[in-house]
């Protein structure tokens, strides 16, 4: 690992954190626009992908489409009255990219291509950064998570931000320092079993910490930290699912780094691209440990 290129994560970490405990804690329409913001400029990254590929998708209709998702989960603050105005989004999506392809793309264009990754990046990205909202907002209704809990919303959206990002971190630093063994070397040469393994036992650390100090599964404090231990486990297998699936794309691109908006990190998709599959997981796990509490 590079003295610069950790210095650099270091300066947006000092950046990033305070600024992401701040949205936080405000929530509300100051989070579904920082959010949609993310997603927009995610969504740009992964046109500048199928770029590299040939692939001249829709882009600002993309764009506006993702950050529309969002702002819907933002107007509407429940999964359950956002899903149909999603779907409506979606297809209006499809329907106008197709129109446009129609008008625009020749056949060896690949016109299908363009416009299926136009939908996909809407919800790709739109809709996976919009369980940020719902966890914000998760509904009362069970014994857990209590209504009662402190800084409910804040906490239970650190949840998934404080797992994804200390365990990639630590799979970083220690496949960097230690790693010997490729993970999965055709897809991602940085990845290392040793990493991994540090990423998912600090994912499990953190997640009883969390468990038993913030969220206060169980009243027991041993059962609190171990349920919250294994929710941070699926979570650790999550995030480095989400890491390998992004590198991939990165690697049919053809690119080592989707942007360079993050300095030490790359673009949005480098430094959240595990965070959007970890961000609906949490949302159902919540709900199944609701259901079993």
């Amino acid at each position: 690992m590079q003295k610069g290129d950790f210095l650099r994560r270091l300066a947006v970490a000092a950046i990033g954190i305070p600024l992401a405990l701040f949205v936080l804690v405000r929530g509300g329409w100051l989070l579904a626009v920082f959010v949609a913001l993310l997603a927009g400029i995610a969504a740009r990254e992964m046109n500048a992908l199928a770029a590299a590929r040939g692939i001249r998708v829709f882009g600002w209709m993309g764009i506006v489409g993702t950050a529309a998702m969002v702002l819907l989960a933002g107007w509407t603050r429940a999964f359950t009255l956002w899903a149909p105005w999603a779907i409506g989004l979606l297809l209006t999506v499809f329907f106008l990219a197709s129109a446009a392809a129609l008008k625009r793309r020749r056949p060896e264009d690949r016109p299908l291509l363009a416009s299926s990754l136009t939908v996909v990046g809407v919800l790709y990205w739109g809709g996976c950064f919009s369980f940020a909202i719902f966890l914000q907002n998760f509904p009362v209704g069970q014994e857990w998570p209590q209504p009662d809990l402190p800084y409910r919303g804040a906490v239970l959206l650190a949840f998934p931000l404080a797992i994804t990002w200390t365990a990639d971190t630590a799979a970083y630093l220690i496949g960097s320092l230690f790693g010997k063994r490729k993970m999965m070397p055709d897809v991602s040469p940085g990845k290392t079993v040793e990493g991994g393994v540090a990423g998912l036992s600090v994912a499990f650390l953190v997640g009883a910490f969390m468990g038993w100090v913030f969220l206060r599964i169980h009243p027991d404090p041993v059962r609190a930290a171990l349920l919250g231990g294994f929710l941070g486990l699926i979570m650790g297998f999550i995030t480095q699912l989400g890491d390998l699936i992004e590198s991939l794309f990165k690697r049919e691109a053809g690119v080592k780094d989707s942007g360079s908006l993050l300095p030490g990190h790359g673009g949005i998709l480098d430094r959240f691209d595990a965070l959007i599959f970890t961000l609906p997981v949490t949302y159902g796990l919540m709900y199944l440990v609701g259901l079993i509490l």
